[in-house]
């Protein structure tokens, strides 16, 4: 019964104004009180001992210092481009989602994401910083393959933001660094496999239902934009999806049913994608709350498909079933195309 513990924690450590406006020392008491650790047994693959990884992982995410860089520094915390744990999630899940079942291409084996091209994918940008932050754990468990850190911390972040659980199994190689075509190794994929923001209901289905999702669970995993936001400098859009971008709950379908939802027109201070203060230059998105919170076309495609919209008001309805949904969907789109039937969970 780990959820009780980490709901508790989540609306009694993280109350939206913390959350907004730092959560730092929120957070940390609950790292210390190591709760996120008493989890997972001591537990060995081939020379990592994960439960150590996780510590040091939600160490990382309760560090005040580890930012999240972005051009938007005067609108998010940490550095602009928000919170850390948020962008794991983040890498986590497009290491993931390059997974095809036609034939078996793509997913978290190999971590891939390290390299050229893939990490210069266009809905990859930002995530080099998250690598970098990595790179420490990564040193100090080198027997851990790449592909198995992200994953893990990806994980790791979810919990540690309050959300449910995520069951991790190791047992991912790393793809050595390509020499050849990217082609002639079928970890490595194209640039048109990640979910476009801009699009709407259809392109969801394309995407997700290659990788072998059902419509429930596109839209239990659409639910990571509970945390994090989007930056101009990387997929161009712009904010939060709720407040609290570092506390996990099913806000995101609440808000996304309860407010009203306008195409931005503008924006508050002058920036790259806006010239003029007042006036919205990038691409189009939706809006609420005086453009405090902002929404994708593919957010809102969910409250405008009716198939979808039933499963929004679901999990609207009942947070313990979002994160049970969530929980499965997201170590399945984990787990994609990786062999881990012998592998043990940590």
């Amino acid at each position: 019964g780990g959820l009780p513990t980490m709901v508790f924690a989540r609306r009694l450590l993280l109350p939206r104004a913390v959350a907004a406006f730092g959560g730092g020392a929120a957070l940390a008491s609950f790292a210390a009180s190591g709760a996120l650790a008493s989890r997972t047994a001591e537990c060995k693959t081939e020379g990592t001992p994960w439960s150590k990884v996780k510590e040091d992982l939600a160490a990382l995410y309760e560090d005040e210092d580890a930012l999240n860089p972005s051009v938007d520094a005067a609108d998010g915390a940490k550095g602009g481009g928000g919170y850390v744990a948020p962008m794991m999630v983040r890498l986590a899940w497009h290491s993931a989602g390059s997974f095809s079942a036609k034939d078996g291409s793509g997913g978290t084996e190999g971590g891939t994401i390290r390299f050229e091209p893939e990490i210069n994918h266009g809905g990859n940008a930002g995530l080099c910083h998250a690598l970098k932050l990595l790179e420490p754990i990564k040193s100090k468990y080198p027997a851990a393959s790449w592909a198995d850190l992200i994953v893990c911390a990806g994980a790791v972040a979810i919990e540690s933001m309050g959300g449910p659980v995520i069951g991790f199994r190791p047992g991912r190689s790393d793809a050595p660094k390509p020499n050849v075509a990217p082609a002639s190794d079928k970890r490595f994929t194209p640039d048109d496999r990640l979910p476009d923001g801009a699009l709407g209901a259809a392109h969801l289905r394309d995407v997700f239902y290659r990788m072998g999702f059902d419509d429930r669970e596109i839209v239990a995993l659409s639910g990571a934009h509970a945390v994090g936001r989007c930056h101009t400098d990387r997929s161009g859009f712009w904010g939060p999806w709720k407040y609290g971008e570092n506390a996990f709950s099913n806000e995101y379908y609440t808000f996304l049913l309860e407010k009203t939802w306008t195409p931005k027109t503008t924006h508050g201070a002058p920036s790259a994608h806006c010239p003029v203060a007042g006036s919205w230059k990038g691409p189009m998105q939706y809006e609420a709350d005086g453009g405090a919170l902002m929404m994708l076309p593919t957010d809102v495609a969910l409250i405008k498909d009716a198939a979808f919209k039933k499963h929004v008001e679901a999990y609207a309805a009942d947070e313990e079933l979002f994160f049970r949904d969530f929980a499965a969907a997201f170590l399945k789109l984990l787990e994609n195309g990786c062999d881990l039937s012998k592998e043990a969970f940590v």
